[in-house]
């Protein structure tokens, strides 16, 4: 079954301390079985890739360095799956994520998004599949 997908998401970023989460879901209830992509401003590591599966999460990618996006600019992130479970992230089209997981194999059902804490501003969100 194919559950490839790409997303792209063009937000700024006002101030510290923020994060932001964002990803796809599996059945009918958001909180479930899926991916999150997480921002987390000023920190490391600044971005990492989590699955839920039964409310337990696990890091299957991660980027390590420091990313300070707080410049009130807009930035650009693309998060690509293809149908054997390689997923890619990119920021400003620098590849900064790359990760293989087989887990999930049922396709998405909706789009979750959860600031926590952060002052975002979002100019566009585009997901396929």
């Amino acid at each position: 079954m194919d559950n490839a997908l790409r997303m792209e998401l063009d937000f700024a970023s006002q101030k510290r301390p923020g994060r932001l989460a964002f990803g796809v879901f599996q059945g009918n209830r958001p909180q479930g079985t899926g991916y999150r992509l997480i921002y987390s401003d000023g920190a490391q590591p600044a971005l990492s890739l989590i699955r839920l599966i039964s409310e337990n999460a696990e890091i299957v990618g991660r980027h390590d360095g420091r990313l300070d996006l707080e410049d009130g600019q807009f930035h650009n992130i693309v998060w690509s799956r293809d149908r054997n479970g390689q997923m890619q992230v990119r920021l400003d089209g620098q590849r900064l994520l790359n990760a293989q997981d087989n887990s999930l194999r049922d396709p998405f059902q909706g789009f979750v998004m959860a600031n926590h804490s952060g002052d975002y501003t979002l100019r566009q969100i585009r997901l396929e599949d």
